[in-house]
């Protein structure tokens, strides 16, 4: 009996071990953490660039440069080039005579560039651009944690120049 106290005395005073075993339960939610970050981060910056590239192409739209949407599409690519996949961009641009139109946009955004609406209208109407993309997850186990990825959209409303 004497040893086997001091046996478990002994166990219990050892502290050989106890950081891996600290690391083992903590190490996992730390790594979540920082990869969250990491795609939130990215995000961000996917948003950004959407945005820029969707007020680029409308100001080509405003002042009548633009009156296809081959061309506005070949816009949008140019400026989301390295870090959207271009052939999952889905766009819809609407021109009325007063005020904004409603918004046109799905929430999935599952369809095909092809499949967009574009109407750029004339010199003074008033126009809607809305771009979707939907971006997956970069680490595939937080899609297993959240869902399927991010529905990014950008939008500018603008009246067209008076160009003829």
């Amino acid at each position: 009996m004497k040893q086997a106290l001091s046996a478990l005395d002994r166990l219990r005073g050892c502290r050989r071990g106890s950081t891996a075993l600290e690391f083992a339960i903590a190490g996992p939610v730390m790594l979540l953490l920082i990869f969250a970050i990491i795609e939130d981060g990215l995000m961000l910056f996917a948003q950004s660039v959407l945005d820029n590239a969707t007020r680029d192409a409308s100001r080509q739209i405003l002042i009548g440069n633009i009156t296809t949407a081959s061309a506005f599409q070949a816009k949008l690519c140019s400026d989301v080039t390295s870090f959207f996949d271009c052939t999952k961009l889905q766009f819809n641009v609407q021109a009325s005579a007063v005020g904004f139109p409603p918004s046109v946009v799905a929430t999935s955004a599952t369809a095909p560039v092809s499949a967009a609406v574009f109407g750029p209208g004339t010199g003074g109407q008033y126009v809607t651009v809305e771009v979707v993309y939907s971006r997956p997850y970069m680490f595939p186990w937080i899609q297993s944690i959240a869902g399927a990825g991010w529905t990014l959209m950008s939008t500018q409303a603008f009246q067209n120049e008076p160009f003829s």
